[in-house]
């Protein structure tokens, strides 16, 4: 058999209703869980330490490893974790248009839904990356193998390309000049823009 139960506030008006065969619901004031005193939200969850949520599904099951679950570990960063094999995270805004997935494997991509790196960015516009930076060093990508500065790509005043530490391993070019340069910076061969 089916049953409910219900809570009504002073004027009879139904605010808690647990329908054991259909809709259940909360009205007129937050809710929270492992705690008495929700802070302005109207879901509060809090436990001693991981406080999470798991999703899951029939198809997945429902054990521990089972689904996605979201929360808080135990270093209180906030994380997401989709548990099922081969599937990972995907970011939709608007009408469920897919604007970011990050897969199984930790690929990320950005426009596309299959990442064929470690980041993927697909556009049909002509610049997909704009990198932009305050510092009076200027803005730079920086490529490293080993955590060992391998190339700098950017400005600092003129557009450059480096390696390692010493931007002027590679080519600058200075007031409409081309300057191929070695060994920190030794001239080797000029374009002039005149």
């Amino acid at each position: 058999s089916h049953g409910s139960a219900y809570v009504r506030n002073n004027i009879g008006a139904i605010k808690v209703q647990l329908n054991s065969n259909g809709d259940s619901y909360f009205t007129g004031g937050d809710v929270g869980i492992g705690t008495y005193n929700p802070q302005d939200v109207i879901l509060h969850l809090h436990d001693d330490t991981n406080t999470r949520i798991q999703f899951t599904d029939n198809a997945m099951g429902a054990a521990s490893g089972d689904g996605v679950i979201v929360g808080l570990n135990g270093e209180d960063d906030f994380f997401i974790n989709n548990r099922e094999s081969g599937k990972g995270i995907k970011f939709f805004t608007g009408t469920d248009d897919e604007r970011m997935v990050i897969n199984s494997a930790g690929d990320i991509g950005i426009g596309g839904t299959v990442p064929a790196r470690r980041l993927s960015i697909f556009d049909t516009a002509a610049c997909v990356l704009e990198l932009n930076s305050t510092n009076s060093g200027g803005t730079s990508l920086r490529i490293q193998h080993n955590h060992a500065d391998k190339m700098l790509l950017g400005l600092a005043g003129d557009f450059i390309v480096g390696k390692g530490s010493n931007v002027t391993d590679s080519a600058i070019r200075n007031e409409g000049d081309l300057i191929i340069a070695t060994g920190g910076g030794n001239e080797k061969f000029r374009i002039t823009s005149g």
